[in-house]
């Protein structure tokens, strides 16, 4: 990949990130705020769901930063991983963020918001339903462009954002009808969800650090793709290594017995421009090649 198109790629990701950022600070403060003023359990709750998310976005772009090192003599894959080990982190608060927001549910009593203050409050959560909506919505479209696992997780968060928004539209509604005691019990539902959400952050980040590969399929597709470069015998043993992003690969292919070694390099040379070419997050091919 040409490193003109790579620095496209990165300054993409970075400004996703960075509107990300930008929004969850917004919304933490201004849903914190009116939720306290209007007496909104559930507005508080999500205002410590968008804190957490705050602190989230920050772990996943100093993790897409180191990402982007180069490999030098202590990493000689690169430092793709440090990705992984954001995704972890990143679990590991919003867990920690849903407990907190569970707690509140717990110990808050049932006073219901009424008035300006709950038109407020309203008003407050639909902003929140739109702004992540929209979050949500163009972050999983660059990640589905950029072939990008962070941002696809990102764009799911906000995603449950804005449906955690909007069950608390919902509750702050039941509470202007006259039914606090909804409100609270909501609360403690957006708490169990956040603990989820992290979970799933939690065990994705850990299955790149463990070497898995969620595509079963994969070794069938880039092993028939090696298969077909002319002057292949035969492609086998084919294993993915994530890299954080980005995937490193290794095969074996049988060549012709007669073939030159000039020749057998060639051809390992074609099936990695024929493997990088297939799937953009592919950075890097080894090809072993053996006589027929």
């Amino acid at each position: 990949m040409e490193a003109s198109a790579t620095q496209g790629r990165v300054a993409r990701a970075n400004r996703v990130h960075r509107w990300n950022a930008a929004g969850n600070l917004a919304l933490s403060v201004s849903k914190l705020v009116v939720g306290f003023f209007a007496g909104s359990g559930a507005l508080v709750a999500d205002g410590i769901h968008s804190a957490t998310d705050l602190v989230s976005n920050a772990l996943a772009y100093i993790g897409h930063r180191i990402a982007q090192i180069p490999p030098d003599e202590d990493h000689h894959h690169g430092h793709g991983n440090a990705e992984a080990l954001a995704a972890c982190a990143v679990g590991l608060v919003i867990i920690g963020g849903g407990v907190g927001v569970l707690w509140r549910a717990l110990v808050m009593g049932d006073a219901a918001v009424s008035g300006g203050r709950g038109a407020l409050a309203l008003g407050t959560a639909a902003t929140s339903i739109a702004v992540c909506g929209l979050l949500a919505t163009w972050t999983m479209r660059v990640g589905a462009e950029l072939n990008s696992p962070g941002l696809l997780a990102l764009g799911r968060d906000k995603r449950g954002d804005s449906l955690t928004s909007t069950l608390v539209f919902v509750a702050i509604g039941c509470s202007l009808l006259g039914a606090p005691w909804l409100e609270a019990w909501l609360a403690g539902g957006i708490g169990v969800y956040v603990i989820v959400l992290g979970g799933r952050s939690f065990r994705e980040g850990l299955d790149v650090l463990m070497d898995r590969v969620h595509e079963p399929g994969i070794q069938e597709e880039l092993r028939s793709i090696a298969a077909g470069v002319p002057g292949v015998v035969k492609a086998c043993c084919v294993r993915v290594h994530p890299l954080g992003a980005t995937w490193s690969v290794e095969l074996e292919i049988t060549v012709d017995g007669e073939a030159t070694v000039a020749e057998g390099h060639k051809l390992a040379h074609e099936v990695e421009e024929r493997l990088t070419q297939a799937r953009d997050q592919i950075v890097r091919v080894q090809v072993h090649v053996n006589p027929a």
